[in-house]
């Protein structure tokens, strides 16, 4: 028969058993091309009231390698009719769904049977794709247990975040006398770092009158935390000190005007070095347009070509554009040669373009620099700025990093060239960020990319 009808003696042995075993509803879909010859035949194999069952107990027809699965558990004994007994003494009846369940399951997935009771089964405890065939009483415990989680988690954060709020009440409160001094409406904002508060909030924290405490993640108004000190010290008619926690009274001291807005650094080319102390005027000459007390030289920080001589004995930063990007490296000119800032070792053939001399923000500190990625330009005004301000754009800055000194040693600080990216001190551009306490930063002025035009004569460098 096989050979009269061109099929193998396997597949027409196949098809009797197909023909002779499969319930009605599965032979309909069989001869209708909706059920594949490898899924009809193990389901033939089955007994007839089994597959009844199955057709009962889905939505449609099983896939091929679960009705194997099936099968092959069928024979070992299974019969998907549970002996278990539910909380309250009754028989569990969930046979059927059991039998849904494994029908559905994944390749990967092993079989249920109705072997465990969904209150101990842990594919009912799990905490990401659980099963979704487990009983009610399975899913209420399972929500009552996530339920108590989230309480939990709830609890500890408005534990931390009453800590933030009353930290918030002694700053607002620090904060009020300043803004009813200003006589600012209500309405008014004023920017702290990434947000921007009204002064009606800040009354109303001074009061101690908060929302959840579970959604505050960090102190507001904390002193030192800045992107421009100058203008919110000009908007509340205070001293930078006292924002930054420096000082307890508000007011400028007695003949002192309240801070103006600083001016942005501008590129000059044609600008030399002033000594430090003098004024850029002669003694006894003052501007006409001046009045009162002569304010004292702004320090000025350039870039300098290396045909000017570094100062004896102070730290400077080198600079050079090699293959990879720019190179810097820190060094001391001493008795006519570059030697490291600790003066252990002389620097020998140090190649570089430029040099910048790095003021001190304090006498008898040693500090140590290592290189970033890129800078560009010349000169700009420049200062050393307190920690919790920042540049008001990206730039690349040298700042002192507070870093513990390890078991049994004291607190240090380490100086690098780093890269502000407009809320962050990145090791270097596009890097990952330094996590250390910021203690104090200088902004560095560009450099001038094209060497050609370099200042090459020997001048000695005030």
């Amino acid at each position: 028969m096989a050979a009269a009808c061109k099929i193998s003696a396997p597949k027409l042995a196949r098809l009797k058993v197909i023909r002779e075993k499969l319930v009605p509803e599965y032979m309909g879909l069989f001869e209708k091309d909706k059920l594949p010859e490898q899924t009809a035949y193990a389901l033939a194999r089955l007994p007839e009231d089994f597959q009844k069952r199955l057709t009962n107990a889905l939505s449609e027809a099983p896939s091929g390698s679960a009705v194997e699965k099936v099968l092959k558990k069928y024979n070992e004994g299974w019969r998907w009719e549970p002996e278990l007994q539910c909380p309250d003494g009754k028989p569990c009846k969930r046979g059927d769904t059991f039998l849904r369940r494994d029908c559905e399951a994944k390749s990967w997935e092993s079989f249920c049977g109705g072997n465990t009771c969904c209150l101990e089964c842990e594919k009912a405890k799990a905490s990401y794709s659980p099963c979704e065939r487990m009983c009610s009483k399975a899913k209420a415990q399972r929500k009552a247990a996530k339920d108590e989680a989230a309480e939990a988690a709830h609890k500890r954060e408005q534990k931390v975040g009453r800590k933030y709020q009353k930290e918030t009440q002694i700053y607002a409160k620090r904060l009020l006398p300043a803004i009813d001094a200003a006589g600012l409406p209500e309405h008014t904002k004023i920017r702290w770092r990434y947000d921007a508060f009204e002064v009606a909030a800040i009354r109303q924290w001074a009061a101690g009158e908060f929302n959840d405490p579970a959604g505050w993640y960090e102190t507001k108004l904390t002193p030192q935390k800045f992107y421009d000190a100058p203008e919110v010290a000009r908007l509340l008619g205070c001293t930078t000190d006292f924002l930054m926690g420096l000082a307890d009274d508000f007011r400028p001291p007695a003949g002192t005007e309240p801070p103006a807005q600083e001016e942005p650094a501008q590129n000059v080319s044609n600008l030399d070095t002033l000594p430090e102390g003098e004024p850029e005027e002669e003694p006894g000459e003052e501007p006409e347009e001046e009045a009162g007390e002569k304010e004292p030289p702004v320090r000025r920080v350039r870039w300098e070509s290396r045909g000017r001589t570094p100062p004896e004995g102070k730290l400077i930063l080198t600079y050079k554009m090699a293959n990879d990007g720019p190179a810097y490296r820190a060094a001391v000119w001493k008795n006519g040669q570059f030697k490291t800032p600790n003066d252990r070792s002389v620097l020998t053939g140090l190649q570089y373009t430029h040099w910048l001399k790095v003021p001190p923000p304090a006498s008898g500190e040693e500090f140590q620099l290592e290189p970033p990625e890129q800078a560009e330009g010349q000169l700009v005004i420049s200062g050393w700025m307190p920690g919790g301000t920042f540049p008001r754009e990206p730039c690349e800055v040298v700042a002192d990093f507070r870093v513990s000194g390890g078991t049994g040693r004291p607190e240090a600080h380490l100086r690098r060239v780093c890269w502000f990216d407009g809320m962050n001190f990145l090791f270097k551009r596009h890097s990952s960020k330094i996590d250390a306490e910021c203690v104090r930063w200088m902004a560095l002025p560009p450099v001038e990319s094209d060497v050609s035009k370099l200042d090459t004569s020997e001048e000695e460098c005030v």
